[in-house]
C-alpha cells in the first residue's frame, strides 16, 4: 500500500499528523509527503529518518493567481503519475482542490480533510462562487471527506457542494491532541504576574488586531498582567505595530517556537481570537496542559470552549466583548479558575484524543 499526502505546510503536518504517518509506516505502508519546504527545525529530516519520502512542492497558500494554481495542478498530476499511489490524502484548501482534481483525473482513490473554510469561501463574492464549484468538482469522487466541525460540514451540504446521502462524509475531532506529549507541567516562574498568550500566524484573520487593542486597554488599568505573542509574521504590517507596542511595554513578542510547550508552560491563560478555525489545535494543546482558555465563539473553538464551563467565549471580531471576558477572568478567584481548568482538561481528554482520528483514517484505508 502506497500513500501520497499533499498539504501546504510541512510544519502543520509534522506537528499535528506525524503520529498518523508513523502508524502508516508501522502498518508497512509506503508513505510519500509533498509540501512547501517551510521546515524551521529538521521536521523533514525526522520524517525521512522514519522511512517517509519527502517531495517539495510550492503552494501559494493565500494567492489567487490562476497561472500559479494551474502550475500546481500540473505538478500534482506529474507527481501522482510518477508515484502511482494507492491513496492520496489531502489537507488544506489548495491541496484539497487541486490534489483531488489531479487524483480524480488519474482515477486514483483520495481522501480529503477540510481543516477550515477560510474567509474567501464564506463571502458573497465571485471568488466564493468559483471556489464552491471547484470543491464540488474536485470532491465528487472522494472516498471520504473528513470535517473537523459540524458547521463546516453543514456549510458544504447546504451549499450543495456535497450530498450527504451520496458521499462518504465523516466528522472527526480536528487533528486531536496527543495527550502523551501535551500534559500539565509546573511553571518555573513564581512571580504574581498574570500572563496571557496569543499563538498563531500574525495576521488579521487570527484576531491579532483585537488582541492588541485589548492589551492596550487592559494594561492601562492593570500593570500586573503581561500580553505575550508567539508566531510567524504572515502579514508584514504587524512587525512595526508589535515593535512599537513592545517599546511601550504593552506586549511581549516571543518569536517563533518549535515546541510551544515551553511557552505555554509559563503562562496562565491562552487567548484565541481567530475569525475561523477547523478545530483549534492551540486550544486543545493548551487545555491538555491545564491552561485557562478564552476563545472566539466560532466553529472550531466553541466545540472546545463552552462558556463558563470549560473556559470563556466572546463575540468574534468584537474587541469589547474580548476585553470583558479578560476582565471577567481576572476577577475569578483561584477556586473558580481551577474548576473551569479541570472541567476543560477532562472534556478534552475524553473527546479529543488524537488516537480517535488515526483510527478513522486506518478504518477508511483498510
Amino acid at each position: 500500500m502506497k500513500i501520497l499526502i499533499l498539504t501546504n505546510s510541512i510544519v502543520g503536518l509534522y506537528k499535528f499528523r506525524k503520529e498518523l504517518l508513523y502508524r502508516f509506516i508501522e502498518n508497512k505502508y509506503e508513505v510519500v509527503v509533498s509540501s512547501p519546504n517551510d521546515d524551521p527545525k529538521d521536521y523533514i529530516l525526522n520524517l525521512k529518518n522514519n522511512g517517509i519520502e519527502y517531495l517539495e512542492t510550492f503552494v501559494d497558500r493565500r494567492g489567487v493567481n490562476p497561472l500559479k494554481d494551474l502550475k500546481l495542478l500540473k505538478n500534482y498530476l506529474n507527481m501522482i503519475k510518477t508515484q502511482d499511489p494507492d491513496y492520496v490524502l489531502t489537507y488544506t484548501i489548495k491541496p484539497n482542490i487541486y490534489g483531488s482534481l489531479a487524483s480524480k483525473l488519474l482515477r486514483k482513490k483520495y481522501i480529503n480533510n477540510v481543516t477550515g473554510l477560510g474567509t474567501s469561501l464564506q463571502q458573497d463574492s465571485l471568488l466564493s462562487k468559483i471556489l464552491k464549484k471547484m470543491y464540488k468538482v474536485s470532491f465528487s469522487k472522494s472516498e471520504c471527506i473528513f470535517f473537523q466541525n459540524q458547521v463546516n460540514m453543514s456549510f458544504f451540504i447546504e451549499n450543495k457542494i456535497l450530498f450527504s446521502d451520496k458521499q462518504s462524509i465523516k466528522l472527526i475531532p480536528g487533528s486531536g491532541v496527543n495527550l502523551e506529549v501535551f500534559y500539565p507541567r509546573k511553571k518555573s516562574l513564581v512571580d504574581k504576574k498574570i500572563r496571557f498568550l496569543f499563538i498563531g500566524r500574525l495576521m488579521d484573520e487570527k484576531g491579532l488586531k483585537e488582541y492588541l487593542e485589548c492589551a492596550k486597554n487592559i494594561k492601562e488599568k492593570n500593570k500586573n498582567v503581561e500580553f505575550q505573542i508567539l508566531g510567524p509574521f504572515e502579514e508584514k504590517k504587524y512587525k512595526e505595530i508589535i515593535k512599537k507596542l513592545e517599546e511601550k511595554n504593552i506586549v511581549n513578542y516571543l518569536g517563533v517556537s518549535t515546541d510551544i510547550r515551553e511557552q505555554v508552560k509559563e503562562i496562565d491563560c491562552i487567548i484565541n481570537p481567530s475569525w475561523h478555525e477547523g478545530m483549534s489545535n492551540v486550544l486543545l494543546e493548551s487545555g491538555a496542559m491545564k491552561k485557562f482558555l478564552i476563545a472566539s465563539e466560532i466553529p472550531g473553538c466553541k466545540e472546545i470552549v463552552i462558556n463558563n464551563k470549560t473556559g470563556l467565549t466572546f463575540e468574534v471580531k468584537n474587541e469589547k466583548s474580548l476585553e470583558e471576558q479578560i476582565l471577567k477572568y481576572l476577577k475569578l478567584d483561584e477556586v473558580e479558575r481551577e474548576n473551569i481548568i479541570e472541567n476543560c482538561y477532562s472534556y478534552i481528554k475524553n473527546n479529543f484524543s488524537r488516537e480517535k482520528v488515526i483510527e478513522e483514517y486506518i478504518k477508511k484505508i483498510s
